[in-house]
């Protein structure tokens, strides 16, 4: 998560901040810890509550304006 939020208010430089976590992937694999399915299915979670974050303002204004006439 921090590696997004990283990439999105860094965009030029932010993009480093990923090796991090897919060296993480590659050794929780290769040491037996966890499927490639379960880093996939973090993956999912973690992209679909980074853009429910980065988008609040937009999804709550939306929700809260009054229906038009």
């Amino acid at each position: 998560m921090m590696a997004l939020f990283l990439v999105h208010r860094f965009p030029r430089w932010g993009w480093l901040a990923l090796f991090y976590p897919a060296a993480v992937w590659q050794a929780i694999v290769y040491l037996g810890e966890h499927y490639v399915f379960d880093i996939f299915a973090a993956v999912c979670y973690t992209l679909a509550v980074y853009t429910v974050i980065v988008n609040w303002r937009r999804i709550k204004f939306k929700r809260d304006s009054p229906l038009p006439a």
